[in-house]
C-alpha cells in the first residue's frame, strides 16, 4: 500500500471528510488534499508530508480507541 492510498485509509477509518482532514489535519485546501490521496498531480508524483501522515495515523488510533 502506497503512502497515498494509505492516507486515505486513514481517513474512512476516523469517519472524517477529506474537507475536514484538509482543514484541521493539514492546514491546506481541499484539492490538495485530494492531490495527497492521489498520489499525483498532472501527472507528477505527489507525497504526503510526514506530519501529516503522523497526525492522521494518531487521529484514527484515537478514533477508532473511542469507538471501542
Amino acid at each position: 500500500m502506497t503512502p497515498n492510498e494509505q492516507l486515505r485509509q486513514l481517513r474512512q477509518t476516523s469517519g472524517h471528510s477529506a474537507a475536514w482532514c484538509a482543514l484541521h489535519v493539514g492546514d491546506v485546501n481541499l484539492r490538495t488534499w485530494q492531490y495527497w490521496e492521489n498520489g499525483h498531480r498532472k501527472g507528477y508524483p505527489v507525497h504526503v508530508p510526514e506530519d501529516v501522515m503522523q497526525r492522521m495515523k494518531r487521529l484514527a488510533v484515537a478514533v477508532t480507541s473511542a469507538l471501542t
